[in-house]
């Protein structure tokens, strides 16, 4: 099993704030892999690299990893991440792209039009090598109309997706396969819970019992960080009592027969 690690600090990207603390459980192999592919000297054209995988896999996780990564900071010239997501406008996420630019000012664009935006944006690559992080796209249409801004130079400029959906990968792809997100094993599940239930105490149960209720609610998680994760921040809140880890083993979210992604829903609900 790949070792752990976890992530105390991610710079602000274009789409906003991000979480102060990240963990990541396994998938350090994806993470090398990926790292590798971008910053390949000898591919010198600009390519695409996607993460696919059902909701609550990890997509966001691994590729923001990827993102902070020191080899990628040394690697690139520019870099920018827009979160796109269902609902979106496509002059917000050009304006996002300008802002990412550290001498740009906050008001950058706001009073341009789309044609407008889009050849700032692409004034502000051109010549750069630059690493573009498209986070949650769901659209075939977002991707065409965002990627003519980007230059394709022969310098190893990149673009990082994250989609559940296994046609927009192929849509956006350079020709390569996407990386598809495995779920965590067993173990690695048990593992993220502890290490959020326990953040500040003994990375274990206390007592045999809690344990055996633990890993049967990690077992129903099926290996979704994104649930363990939620379930494991409902029960770190309150003192620690069996009742309530009972009480949440037994919950409709957990002991339905859905398919992953739809547990994943019920879980941010019973959050």
């Amino acid at each position: 099993m790949d070792t752990k690690t976890t992530s105390t600090s991610v710079r602000q990207g274009a789409s906003g704030a991000v979480p102060q603390q990240v963990f990541m459980v396994g998938n350090n192999n994806a993470l090398a892999e990926i790292v590798g592919k971008l910053t390949n000297p000898s591919i010198k054209e600009t390519e695409v690299i996607s993460i696919t995988g059902m909701g609550g896999i990890g997509k966001t996780t691994l590729g923001k990893k990827v993102y902070e990564d020191e080899r990628i900071k040394r690697h690139f010239d520019f870099q920018a991440w827009i979160t796109v997501s269902q609902s979106y406008s496509l002059d917000d996420l050009l304006q996002m792209l300008l802002q990412s630019n550290e001498a740009s000012s906050p008001t950058e664009g706001q009073s341009a039009g789309t044609f407008e935006l889009k050849d700032k944006v692409r004034k502000l690559l051109l010549g750069k090598r630059y690493l573009i992080a498209i986070d949650d796209i769901w659209s075939t249409q977002v991707w065409d109309d965002l990627q003519i801004c980007f230059p394709k130079k022969r310098n190893g400029s990149r673009v990082l997706l994250t989609t559940r959906l296994t046609y927009m990968a192929t849509h956006a792809s350079s020709g390569g396969l996407p990386f598809s997100m495995p779920t965590l094993s067993e173990e690695e599940s048990w593992d993220l819970f502890c290490k959020q239930v326990f953040a500040k105490e003994e990375s274990c149960p206390p007592s045999n019992e809690f344990e055996k209720i633990g890993r049967d609610i990690v077992m129903k998680c099926k290996g979704l960080p994104l649930s363990i994760m939620v379930i494991a921040g409902i029960l770190s809140k309150d003192e620690m009592k069996v009742e309530d880890w009972e009480n949440v083993a037994n919950s409709e979210a957990l002991s339905s027969t859905l398919y992953e992604e739809q547990i994943c829903e019920e879980i941010l609900l019973l959050s």
